[in-house]
């Protein structure tokens, strides 16, 4: 994948995660999760098994295969289900194109 195509497509990436985290219900969180520390490492807060997981298609920026028409691009998106009360947690990105599975 080109530089240019890359960027658009980290572009379009970017873009899909707040905004399909912003579809969660506007509450608040009725708790900081605690963070706990075990010899020097932060440890697990949140249930993997639990999270909520969401996919979504969003326009890209670039036409990488000459169609005529921007990429859609594919988006999967697992967060905590307690961000769903409007707890924010950072991001971990990792964008590929072997990461498909349709």
């Amino acid at each position: 994948m080109s530089k240019v195509k890359r960027r658009g497509f980290l572009a379009a990436v970017a873009l899909a995660i707040p905004l399909t985290v912003a579809g969660a219900p506007a509450a608040f969180a009725t708790a900081e999760p605690e963070i706990k520390v075990s010899g020097g490492l932060t440890q697990p807060t949140f249930s993997y098994k639990d999270a909520i997981r969401e996919h979504v298609r969003v326009r890209s920026s670039v036409d990488s295969d000459g169609d005529g028409e921007k990429d859609l691009v594919r988006v999967d998106i697992i967060r905590p289900k307690e961000s769903g009360s409007g707890l924010k947690v950072p991001v971990i990105m990792q964008e590929s194109p072997y990461y498909d599975d349709r």
